[in-house]
């Protein structure tokens, strides 16, 4: 063996130089193939987590328009006070538009200013969202009398008539203005709206001159007038 050596000791050299190098490699190999998987997917830094959208308007210029667009009826309602009715701008536009031309219909038959039907519509029925008017199709919130014999509604402890549609409502308010104690009303002109409201502020469809003076602020606001000349 000891004369082999001597003889061969370059090429033991070289087959240890490899032996090492070969075993090495392979032990590195080992260490890396057995570490956990999810090390290797692992991001280098955090993401930054999105920031929560904030509740509410976005701008100040987003609730202003917001705000704008509630129309108040109540034209005497100071801070403090309760408003009597709030409805939404467009509601109520979209109303007039719904009932115009049942209101125009009237006023040909019924010589009632359609302005004035529609504004009666908009303040006693809330352009259509009063209970009286979304469960009863009471548009005019009209009471019971002794000659009424149609079906009824209670509301808050007072009976309301009820109508099968809201067209019905219409027709029944017409001949409510001109019969019974308003028949004084088929002698006013059907162009002279204030007239209209005067007197029947006076017979007392209106509980006060603050009342007619909502009704109309609505025909003003809404240009109702309009109606009138169809």
């Amino acid at each position: 063996m000891q004369q082999y050596l001597q003889k061969n000791w370059l090429k033991v050299v070289i087959l240890l130089a490899l032996a090492y190098v070969v075993t090495k490699k392979s032990f590195h190999f080992n260490v890396h193939f057995n570490e956990p998987t999810n090390q290797l997917h692992e991001p280098t830094s955090k993401q930054p987590r999105p920031k929560a959208a904030k509740e509410g308007y976005t701008s100040r210029e987003t609730k202003k328009q917001q705000e704008e667009s509630i129309f108040s009826i109540d034209p005497l309602n100071t801070a403090g006070q309760e408003r009597v009715l709030s409805v939404d701008t467009r509601s109520c536009e979209e109303f007039v538009k719904r009932f115009a031309k049942v209101a125009v219909n009237e006023k040909h038959k019924f010589g009632i200013p359609a302005s004035v039907i529609l504004a009666n519509a908009l303040w006693f029925g809330q352009a259509g969202q009063s209970s009286a008017a979304a469960k009863a199709n009471n548009i005019f919130r009209l009471a019971c009398t002794t000659d009424w014999q149609g079906p009824t509604f209670s509301t808050n402890g007072q009976c309301l008539r009820q109508y099968q549609t809201p067209w019905m409502s219409f027709r029944d308010h017409s001949y409510y203005l001109t019969t019974g104690k308003y028949t004084p009303m088929r002698q006013v002109n059907v162009n002279d709206v204030d007239a209209w409201l005067e007197g029947l502020k006076d017979l007392g469809f209106y509980q006060s001159k603050e009342e007619m003076n909502k009704v109309k602020l609505l025909i003003e606001q809404f240009e109702l007038r309009a109606w009138d000349n169809h």
